[in-house]
């Protein structure tokens, strides 16, 4: 007797831990279907047995969902044949997944466990479109330990820290409060077998060398390890959380009306917001954080502090530029098929007089003329060489007010013109000085006077 009551006491304290874990966390909701995602490994079957047994406790509704990877072989039929007997003999619905994890390395570019992951995942996902409130998964306390350590050993940021998320986007992960001896000893009191990835011994993976090298030996020099790395673990997220509402805030008062950022108020901030802050626009341009290191959040931080024109090539296509202040990023599918270019017509010399009849009533004709944006006229006795399009070059310039002349090149940066839309575009130029730009810019000394006598009509065409 005295032994059987130690095998309940057992079993009730192992589940009354997930219990609490699981109110803490809010992971379950009344009335909600549950799926759990099950590979018959111990991890999984014990998840299995655990929500199953929680289900009227939760009044939720519980199915199981095994994806077959097609990488073992025999192994993998095997393990989906475990798990179909095991749900007929708990009536659990089952749906199972059969993938192509091979095809997809292959497709997608990554690893076969990455692929294997990203695979499993998107499965999951549509499961949840399909009706399902979360998908539980097994991830333990030491899963949670190694991924610290692994994310460490790799580098990382707090995030990386942080472990394995308790819930995301659907995802909910009950037995992070317990460890995989837990787990085992939960099975073996049920008497419940499992199966067993032999690929889990193999130390090629350097998940495993962790699991049976590095954590074993922070064990022995303290048998709290595992607790005290996931309670780190935990302020590290709660820190990484407020950071990154810290960079949401900063992104509300920082980005401007064409999505770029204006640099001076990011750099007002401390350096871990600003790394934040990066890290959260690349992943919103990129669409993903693969690939993405510290040192390419540290070259935009300097980026934002460099001088105009500066440029920082990153992953994925993506490039950064600092103009005057204002950060810009740009993506392979941000650049047109066909470049910006102008068209310019250019008419035959005429009498200013003969525009007076487009004058509106109370306005004068240079009001008139001023107004014109695609169509400018030039005072025909100014020109010197004879007009020309073509794209300007750094020794032409531009006369400004009281016939001072400028570089078109000075007149660019000083005018706050990116850098990549200079010298690109053709203009209207006599000789060397610039007629007309693009923009509709006349340069003063060719512009229309009471003194005018005869002009020329340029109408401006810009095209994409």
């Amino acid at each position: 007797m005295k032994g059987l009551c130690q095998f309940f006491t057992y079993m009730d304290l192992f589940t009354a831990k997930i219990e609490k874990f699981i109110l803490e966390n809010d992971l379950l909701r009344e009335g909600q279907r549950i799926g759990i995602g099950i590979s018959g490994g111990a991890d999984s079957v014990a998840l299995l047995r655990v929500l199953y047994g929680l289900k009227d406790r939760f009044k939720i509704d519980v199915s199981a969902v095994h994806v077959e990877h097609g990488i073992r072989g025999d192994d993998s039929e095997a393990d989906m044949e475990f798990v179909r007997d095991l749900c007929r003999s708990m009536g659990v619905p089952l749906s199972v997944h059969r993938i192509d994890v091979p095809r997809l390395k292959k497709a997608w570019k990554v690893g076969m466990e990455e692929a294997a992951r990203l695979a499993r995942y998107d499965i999951f996902k549509k499961e949840i479109e399909d009706g399902l409130y979360a998908v539980a998964v097994a991830h333990n306390r030491n899963d949670h330990a190694e991924t610290v350590l692994f994310n460490l050993a790799r580098g990382t940021g707090l995030k990386g820290l942080s472990g394995i998320p308790v819930k995301r986007q659907g995802i909910i992960r009950p037995l992070l409060c317990v460890s995989r001896d837990e787990i085992e000893d939960y099975l073996q009191s049920l008497g419940q077998d499992f199966r067993t990835d032999k690929t889990n011994f193999d130390e090629a993976y350097s998940r495993n060398l962790i699991r049976h090298s590095l954590l074993p030996g922070m064990l022995s020099i303290n048998s709290g390890a595992l607790r005290h790395l996931a309670d780190a673990a935990f302020d590290i997220g709660e820190a990484d959380r407020y950071f990154e509402a810290r960079a949401k805030d900063l992104y509300e008062r920082a980005k401007l009306g064409d999505g770029s950022i204006d640099c001076n108020i990011v750099l007002a901030e401390s350096e871990i917001v600003q790394k934040y802050f990066w890290r959260t626009r690349i992943e919103k341009v990129a669409g993903r954080l693969k690939d993405i290191t510290r040192e390419h959040i540290d070259s935009l931080i300097k980026l934002s502090a460099a001088g105009t024109g500066k440029r920082v090539d990153l992953p994925h296509g993506i490039s950064a530029t600092n103009d005057y202040g204002v950060m810009r990023f740009s993506t392979p599918a941000d650049c047109p098929k066909e470049k910006k270019g102008v068209s310019y017509g250019i008419s035959e010399p005429f009498p200013i007089g003969i525009l007076n009849g487009e004058v509106p009533l109370g306005s004068s004709l240079m009001e008139f003329l001023k107004e014109k944006t695609h169509t400018k006229y030039i005072d025909c006795g100014k020109i010197t060489y004879g007009l020309e399009i073509r794209v300007p070059n750094k020794e032409d310039y531009i006369y400004l007010k009281g016939d001072l002349r400028k570089r078109i090149g000075r007149y660019y940066i000083d005018n706050k013109v990116p850098k990549d839309e200079r010298f690109c575009m053709e203009a209207v130029i006599d000789g060397s000085g610039i007629v007309v730009l693009p923009d509709g810019r006349v340069s003063d000394r060719y512009m229309v006077s009471p003194d005018t006598s005869m002009v020329v009509r340029i109408d401006i065409d810009v095209y994409t």
